[in-house]
């Protein structure tokens, strides 16, 4: 049997790109040899095991199935840890203190009771609070200090208690 067309980190890089761009087929063909990736269950990853069929007799192609690439190690996500968002209920500029020479209202780490003010939120230049519906610890702060941000969009994530 002839060497591969492909190496082994071409391969490798081709598994990479598949789960990358979420693909559900990819065949390529190169010299005598057809490489095909193809999601058979709605897993992202490749088909389950390695298989190389040798030449036929007369010289046809050899096809080869990739082995399945592990799962990706991925943090769960803030709903999946049971985390509530908080979220921006107006268009404006969100800042987490009263003023530049104050402290913030929260921290990460901070707990947090049902109507407490988490931060401001300035549109028109009238500063309006904004208090939070729960009560928790807060988890994460995505929104910065002195960003824009439209309705929805998260502010805090808070651990209900």
């Amino acid at each position: 049997m002839d060497s591969l067309p492909l190496t082994l980190e071409e391969l490798q890089r081709l598994v990479t790109l598949f789960e990358e761009h979420r693909l559900t087929e990819l065949e390529l063909r190169e010299g005598g040899v057809r490489v095909r990736l193809q999601i058979l269950e709605r897993k992202v990853a490749a088909p389950p095991a390695e298989t190389v069929t040798p030449a036929e007799e007369a010289g046809g192609p050899q096809e080869t199935m990739l082995p399945p690439a592990p799962a990706p190690s991925r943090e769960p996500t803030p709903e999946e840890k049971g985390w509530i968002a908080l979220d921006a209920p107006m268009t404006g500029t969100f800042y987490r203190s009263p003023g530049p020479n104050e402290p913030n209202f929260i921290e990460v780490g901070s707990p947090v009771d049902v109507d407490q003010t988490v931060g401001l939120i300035e549109a028109m230049k009238i500063f309006s609070e904004i208090h939070s519906e729960i009560a928790g610890t807060v988890m994460e702060i995505p929104a910065q200090s002195g960003q824009m941000v439209q309705p929805g969009q998260t502010l805090v994530w808070i651990q209900p208690s």
